[in-house]
């Protein structure tokens, strides 16, 4: 496994674009700093929201389908009419970002983990930064990954 998540190259432009959208920022992999005119909160960055095919076979969970998929949690129902059954995954800043103390040891700077220029024939990579917060299933046998959302609260179920 790994940390960082790697995505192909293909999002790239359409992930800088939002990316600058949202932020005012050209998207890399360089460290950013925190100023004056950025108090260091990560609420300047967006939350991502990754969509997914559901299983070719059109199968999510052990459901052949939904009646209404706009009212199962993590579907895309009301997002995306033309795919409600895409599977919809939320990275929130504090996963993909990574703070760290300044070369001049004066303050912080947040690094993006999640890197835009992996070959588009070997696919994407999710990692640890993108899996936090989530159940992850993988289902070996039938070739396919879930996802749910967790508090992690480990304290909670002992």
């Amino acid at each position: 496994g790994t940390t960082d998540t790697y995505l192909i190259s293909s999002l790239s432009d359409e992930f800088r674009r939002v990316w600058k959208e949202i932020t005012g920022l050209d998207y890399s992999n360089d460290p950013i700093s925190t100023d004056a005119a950025w108090d260091g909160s990560l609420s300047r960055f967006p939350t991502l929201v990754m969509q997914f095919l559901p299983h070719p076979e059109g199968v999510v969970g052990d459901q052949d389908h939904y009646d209404d998929p706009r009212t199962v949690p993590g579907l895309a129902g009301l997002v995306d009419l033309n795919h409600p059954n895409d599977v919809m995954v939320a990275i929130p800043p504090r996963n993909y970002m990574q703070r760290s103390t300044s070369p001049d040891g004066r303050g912080a700077v947040y690094t993006p983990r999640i890197y835009l220029d992996r070959d588009d024939g070997l696919g994407n990579v999710l990692g640890a930064n993108f899996m936090t917060g989530h159940d992850v299933l993988f289902d070996m046998d039938r070739s396919r990954i879930g996802f749910a959302e967790s508090g992690c609260d480990y304290a909670g179920l002992v």
